[in-house]
């Protein structure tokens, strides 16, 4: 059996065994995750930026030690990481809202239309893939962090 083979039957299976009951849940229950994450990450990033800008302020008058200006470039490092991560969090609430709003257009107006069910289902796969990403993402930066 090819792997070509393999995917298109994982696909189908995936496709035929989701009823657009279970997708609506899961699109609202990863919705509030990216919300979640992304709040957080925000929060984050912005201590960060008040951190960063004393130090610049300290850097720009000619005031900072070498040790302020490690700091400053290290923030501004964890800074790019966060926004990196912050994106994927933003597509995925994206994706999941966009794909909850499908899910009930489906249901309420075209409730037998093949190609509403097959955007739903592209939207859904797309959808897993990117938590799948935004979890590495988050599990590499943690990680990396527990290492120091």
């Amino acid at each position: 059996m090819s792997l070509e083979f393999l995917y298109e039957d994982l696909a189908s299976w995936i496709l035929k065994s989701v009823e657009i009951k279970n997708v609506e849940s899961f699109a609202l229950t990863i919705l509030g995750i990216g919300i979640t994450v992304f709040t957080v990450l925000y929060s984050f990033i912005g201590s960060k930026y008040e951190m960063i800008r004393e130090v610049r302020e300290r850097i720009n008058e000619g005031k900072a030690s070498i040790e302020d200006e490690a700091q400053y470039h290290i923030a501004i490092r964890y800074i790019n990481r966060q926004i990196k991560v912050n994106r994927y969090a933003i597509i995925v609430s994206l994706s999941s809202f966009v794909l909850f709003l499908l899910c009930k257009i489906k249901n309420l107006f075209f409730p037998e239309n093949d190609l509403f069910q097959f955007s739903i289902d592209l939207l859904y796969i797309v959808l897993v893939l990117f938590v799948g990403m935004l979890t590495v993402f988050v599990l590499n930066e943690y990680k990396r962090l527990i290492r120091q």
